[in-house]
């Protein structure tokens, strides 16, 4: 089923994934591959992830997804598509499996930056934040909305990162979820570890800087899978970044420093904008985890739309 995960931060949103396809027959696992892409970008500031028991259906939907939005939608507007496209999905759900017995389930993992409008956030989130794991530095959003609140509410100025979850066949779908973490999926249990350690990964280093806090993410998110022992969640961990610049690939490194202060490299995790490449460099592979999708869909104004 895999693990999706989802940050909304301060200045930033991040959407994490495993790379593993399972194969089962019945409730039994028969067999796995460990390249498949489940996190892409919709819109230079939206991108969905996915956990689903029929990966091709799921991809069809996802696809579906990016035609409404080039040719219906015509706009990336984050607000506006996030109204929009669970609609969509659940519409093109329902005709894909008109003829099906038995209806797949599957989620989806939305995360994007609102650029068009504020957005009110009740007092007692802000305040578990700052003191959940040890508390921290307080972000310069939340200290801004601090000094704004009015009656119990934050007003957060855009920028604002936000995630939402939909859920296939219900079609039910979450509120927007703002300085938070979720999970979906067969591995969701990790959501618990991020929970506690949000606060110190929010104010880890300043914004917008963030790679430190996406390569710790990826760590955590990588020491999960391997005790999980969970058959359908493994593979490599993938993690997108959106902010105010657009949504873009983590990379990483991984080195062994010796006592002699020798440095030895171990493996690395580059993504060149539709792939990404893993290395292992002490058994000198490569091996390309690439996407079984179409090109992604740029959209830059109401009447241009490009591929």
């Amino acid at each position: 089923m895999s693990v999706v995960v989802g940050f909304s931060f301060p200045e930033e949103a991040v959407i994490i994934s495993d790379s593993r396809i399972s194969f089962v027959n019945g409730e039994a696992v028969v067999g796995s591959k460990d390249d498949l892409r489940k996190i892409f970008p919709l819109t230079p500031y939206l991108a969905i992830g996915f956990t689903s028991e029929n990966v091709d259906l799921t991809l069809k939907i996802i696809s579906k997804l990016e035609v409404y939005i080039r040719d219906q939608a015509k706009v990336n507007i984050v607000y506006y598509l996030l109204q929009k496209l669970p609609k969509v999905a659940e519409y093109e759900y329902k005709k894909l499996t008109k003829s099906m017995t038995k209806l797949p389930g599957m989620e989806f993992m939305f995360a994007g930056i609102l650029s068009d409008r504020a957005l009110n956030v009740p007092e007692p989130i802000a305040i578990d934040i700052m003191t959940k794991g040890g508390g921290g530095a307080v972000p310069e959003p939340i200290g801004r909305a601090l000094m704004t609140m009015k009656n119990g509410y934050l007003r957060i100025d855009p920028p604002t990162p936000v995630i939402m979850k939909q859920r296939l066949p219900s079609g039910e779908v979450s509120n927007l979820g703002t300085w938070t973490v979720a999970a979906i999926g067969s591995g969701s249990s990790i959501q618990s570890l991020f929970e506690k350690e949000y606060s110190r990964i929010m104010t880890s280093e300043p914004a917008p800087i963030g790679s430190f806090r996406s390569n710790f993410i990826r760590i955590i998110c990588d020491d999960f899978i391997k005790k999980s022992h969970i058959p359908t969640v493994g593979g490599a961990v993938q993690v997108l970044r959106i902010n105010a610049k657009g949504v873009s690939g983590v990379n990483s490194s991984f080195k062994r420093i010796f006592s002699d202060s020798s440095i030895k490299d171990i493996s690395s995790m580059e993504f060149d904008g539709e792939k990404w490449i893993s290395k292992n460099y002490e058994t000198g592979t490569t091996k390309v985890i690439k996407s079984y999708f179409p090109p992604i869909i740029k959209v830059y104004s109401k009447t241009k739309c490009n591929r």
